[in-house]
């Protein structure tokens, strides 16, 4: 989920058995690291954020941020946004310790990953087989022997179909399994969240 979620989602995820990937939303689409305000915007977000989720079972990890434009990156200094990430991974970590924390990075900025993360997250839309096979393999070396999540995968359903969505589902499942991958997500979203 991108947002924390609400206790009637935490109580019904827990009451079926569901495990919660959760995204803390934060101003990460202008120049942070120029914005003091911006800055500790986001680390009291992750701070409360994971306070409030340590000890929840049904919530299986946290994400610090999700795909922060590669321009963006680039003009900020990629070392100096992993060093930022890092620190919102460590603020995370020190409010819910047993909480595995992670960035779900995406392709164009791969060389970000956070040394802390206790697992690697990847948001990856390749529609054909092969080429996910390929960066499936790729992202386990680059991974370094951590865990690695898809943390998005899917098709659009208005170009492709819904059969087409299915199949796509199958074979991720199928290739992410064969590759080791510790877990997948499809990404969906509903009318309340979109851009």
């Amino acid at each position: 989920v991108y947002e924390a979620p609400t206790d009637a989602v935490l109580q019904a995820a827990a009451e079926s058995g569901l495990r919660l990937l959760v995204g803390v939303p934060w101003t990460q689409h202008v120049d942070f690291l120029a914005d003091k305000s911006v800055r500790r915007d986001a680390m009291a977000r992750v701070a409360q954020t994971a306070r409030r989720l340590a000890g929840e079972s049904c919530v299986a990890g946290l994400l610090v941020g999700n795909e922060i434009d590669k321009t963006l990156v680039r003009w900020m200094g990629p070392a100096r946004v992993r060093a930022f990430l890092e620190n919102l991974i460590a603020i995370a970590k020190a409010e819910a310790p047993g909480l595995p924390v992670a960035y779900a990075n995406y392709p164009s900025t791969e060389y970000l990953a956070p040394r802390n993360a206790d697992f690697v997250a990847f948001n990856v839309f390749l529609e054909r087989r092969d080429d996910l096979v390929r960066y499936v393999r790729h992202l386990q070396v680059i991974s370094e022997g951590k865990p690695l999540v898809i943390t998005e995968f899917g098709l659009d359903s208005k170009r492709h179909g819904e059969a087409a969505q299915a199949e796509g589902l199958r074979w991720e499942m199928e290739e992410l399994r064969r590759a080791g991958a510790a877990g997948n997500f499809w990404f969906s979203y509903t009318d309340e969240w979109h851009r």
